[in-house]
């Protein structure tokens, strides 16, 4: 899914991708209980280069959390966009994603819904309808979650994440090197607090892919670093445009 990388977060600055929005979470009902948990706007830079924005909502539904996350960059010369939902259990046992991408005149869009296996194992029916058409399953381990909901998964046990600390999970998403979706392990340890943006940093390894993030109690991302590229929370969508002002299309930029 996000996307992808390893979490969401990571991915999107591998893949060139992106849609219109399409939200798989049914709005709550109103008696339900309704905690928005992250609603913020982020950044992507290669070294010093701009190159994209996206923005992430983390809710609590009821007896579920909801995830919604839009993403626009620019990758040679050429607009990208992607957007995901995604829903789950409050104990974060998977419900349904989709993911929707355009680019280069294409769009894709991926559903997906989860069931349980034997032994607490589980799987997802996946469906891709657009530039490629394809229906297929893939299973998951005990206790694998969507990747989007790995920062929730840290707050979950927060009160764990000392200096030091180690764990891992296994986490499902797309795999965009193989095109396809797969089921993978994230390790992570706690390196200590960040006084300056009041945030614990984490660093999170998943296959060859490494990365520092830096994460609040609430579970929002604060600052991602992955090799020479910089994933950072800013104060609202007009600097998340104007961070990318000068290469984003002028045509575009207002939708």
């Amino acid at each position: 899914m996000k996307t992808r990388i390893f979490l969401v977060v990571a991915l999107t600055l591998q893949l060139p991708v992106f849609g219109a929005e399409k939200k798989v979470t049914p709005p709550a009902p109103q008696d339900a209980k309704q905690v928005v948990l992250n609603d913020s706007w982020y950044t992507m830079q290669a070294g010093s280069t701009p190159f994209g924005y996206f923005h992430e909502v983390i809710e609590q539904r009821g007896e579920n959390f909801s995830y919604r996350y839009a993403m626009r960059k620019i990758e040679n010369t050429s607009l990208y966009e992607e957007n995901i939902g995604a829903v789950a259990r409050l104990d974060l046992t998977p419900i349904a994603f989709n993911l929707n991408k355009v680019g280069t005149g294409a769009t894709e869009t991926t559903d997906a819904t989860y069931a349980p296996g034997p032994n607490g194992s589980g799987n997802f029916s996946i469906k891709i309808s657009g530039a490629k058409v394809a229906s297929f399953k893939r299973g998951c381990p005990k206790n694998t979650i969507l990747d989007v909901f790995f920062p929730l998964h840290l707050s979950k046990i927060w009160d764990k994440l000392k200096p030091g600390y180690k764990g891992w999970l296994s986490t499902f998403a797309e795999d965009p090197e193989h095109a396809d979706f797969r089921a993978r392990t994230v390790h992570y340890e706690v390196k200590g607090k960040d006084a300056a943006n009041s945030c614990l940093n984490v660093h999170v390894e998943m296959d060859n892919v490494r990365g520092d993030w830096c994460m609040t109690p609430e579970g929002k991302l604060v600052d991602l670093k992955v090799g020479s590229y910089h994933v950072r929370k800013v104060k609202d969508e007009a600097e998340a445009r104007a961070f990318v002002a000068g290469v984003m299309p002028k045509a575009k930029e207002g939708k």
